[in-house]
């Protein structure tokens, strides 16, 4: 696959939703990783912190099954 930024414009180039999903699926294993190191990505840590000022710690949390969130849901959910 491409250089880490390179990814993203490969898979924003994408043109119809089955070659999106397939693209997305190729880089899910460095996902996280190339937004952090090639982007400064820190909105799952600034999620957790604003989901745990608003949210009790015995909260029972359902998953989101939206397909284009399980990324967001992992590098989230491992910071809860």
């Amino acid at each position: 696959m491409q250089d880490r930024q390179d990814r993203v414009q490969w898979v924003y180039a994408s043109k119809n939703n089955s070659e999106l999903e397939s693209r997305y699926n190729q880089w899910a294993e460095e996902y996280e990783s190339d937004l952090d190191e090639a982007f400064g990505w820190s909105a799952p840590e600034v999620a957790v912190k604003h989901f745990a000022k608003h949210v009790a710690s015995d909260a029972k949390i359902l998953a989101c099954l939206h397909r284009h969130w399980p990324c967001w849901e992992v590098s989230a959910g491992r910071r809860l």
